[in-house]
């Protein structure tokens, strides 16, 4: 009758429906209001403990806030945890930003690499709406563009991977709101990423 060791783990049940028409969680159709988020703080960069990562996700929450973009590299457990907790859905990236090496291939390998670490990761998370499995505001080859696509599927097979990036290729298209957002996206599932 003694418990010598214990593991817990959280299960979220929801369903997705992402088309050009808009977003349905679990039937209902929803208006997300978002924002991003930076996972460094002042004097202590990104060792911030446990504790202060709920916190965070529990303000933005407080804030009126059901959406996060994850800007722009995978956020601690501990903070996924929290929007699983929360109700919160996030949009998960890839590192990068900028900048594609069309030159040496171990740099296109190294973020496949990502896209599938990221997904293995996460995959579990009920909170994950959209995986970003593109550059942040990058130009990047066709041949990547659909192959990061396709991984994300591999990853994640099913009905309920929504990949999605600043280009055509992914099943969401996302856009800053400096460049134009989603007012003359009308045939698919478009996502103000940045405000």
């Amino acid at each position: 009758g003694l418990v010598v060791d214990e593991e817990r783990t959280r299960v979220g049940i929801r369903r997705f429906d992402v088309s050009g028409a808009g977003l349905r969680i679990n039937g209902e159709r929803l208006f997300l209001c978002g924002t991003n988020r930076h996972q460094e703080y002042p004097f202590i960069g990104f060792a911030l403990p446990d504790e202060a990562q709920h916190r965070d996700a529990r303000l933005i929450k407080e804030a009126g806030f059901d959406y996060i973009r994850l800007s722009h590299y995978l956020h601690a457990p501990a903070f996924m945890d929290a929007c699983d907790e929360l109700g919160i859905v996030v949009m998960n990236c890839i590192p990068g930003w900028q900048y594609f090496n069309r030159a040496d291939p171990a740099f296109t390998a190294l973020q496949y690499g990502n896209i599938r670490r990221m997904i293995r990761r996460d995959r579990n998370h009920a909170c994950v709406l959209l995986w970003e499995t593109s550059l942040n505001e990058t130009e990047m080859p066709a041949e990547f563009i659909a192959r990061s696509h396709a991984i994300g599927h591999e990853e994640l097979p099913g009905d309920q991977t929504f990949t999605c990036g600043w280009t055509e290729g992914y099943d969401v298209f996302i856009q800053a709101r400096q460049h134009g957002g989603c007012v003359n996206v009308r045939d698919r599932a478009c996502v103000v990423s940045e405000y």
